[in-house]
């Protein structure tokens, strides 16, 4: 079986969830230096099938995020980091 250092992908996917999946790229980025990884956290449940996606009308206003906190409410207190995240992100610079 062929690793990752030998096949060298230009883009990696990882479905670990946060933070996990955010860590092991930080510790294996080097493998693929020149690959896009890509944490993309639940959409892989999404995408089989295992995990409903949010009604039309919460997507089309952005608030998909809502429809997932109420399917899993003990996710509230990584909800809550958000708005922190955002405030941050708009007075980087």
């Amino acid at each position: 079986m062929k690793t990752l250092t030998h096949l060298q992908p230009r883009i990696i996917l990882v479905g670990l969830g946060v933070p996990r999946q955010e860590f092991w790229i930080a510790e294996h980025r080097h493998i693929c230096p020149n690959a896009i990884w890509i944490g993309v956290g639940g959409s892989f449940d999404i995408w089989a099938g295992a995990k409903e996606r949010a009604p039309g009308w919460l997507r089309n206003n952005n608030l998909e995020w809502t429809y997932r906190l109420y399917q899993e409410p003990w996710r509230w207190r990584r909800m809550m980091a958000l708005p922190q995240f955002a405030l941050k992100s708009l007075t980087y610079r």
